[in-house]
């Protein structure tokens, strides 16, 4: 019997402070501790390279037993463009054990790795994808 365990590790796709940091040919990053917000949503480019690298997974005839995501926005958006869009599988389990650590600029701690409140998430994630 074969007992191998193969594990994945997938990084979401570009979130909102990702493209504040990238605009401007990273001039962005100057005005990122005061730009960026608290448990980023993907962008539309984002959704767009989750759903190929799903599609791309599909292509391959690779298989998953399981999927999990941490309880950022982006990593749940990711997970279901990537994962549950192309049927490689059915639900995706939140994991909130894992996450970033969060980041400091100078003193000041910038609250971007730290997940919204679960109620805000879900108005978010309804409101944004029809639910």
């Amino acid at each position: 019997t074969d007992h191998r365990v193969e594990l994945w590790f997938v990084r979401h796709g570009e979130s909102k402070n990702n493209a504040i940091l990238s605009a401007g040919k990273g001039l962005g990053a100057v005005l990122y501790p005061w730009k960026h917000i608290q448990d980023p949503y993907i962008t539309d480019k984002g959704r767009d390279v989750a759903r190929e690298n799903g599609k791309r997974l599909v292509d391959a005839g690779i298989e998953f037993d399981l999927v999990l995501s941490s309880g950022m926005i982006r990593t749940m958006e990711t997970s279901y463009f990537m994962f549950v869009e192309t049927e490689l599988a059915s639900k995706v389990h939140i994991a909130p054990f894992i996450s970033e650590i969060p980041l400091n600029v100078g003193k000041v701690a910038l609250t971007e790795n730290i997940p919204l409140e679960r109620s805000a998430q879900i108005k978010h994630l309804g409101k944004a994808h029809g639910s």
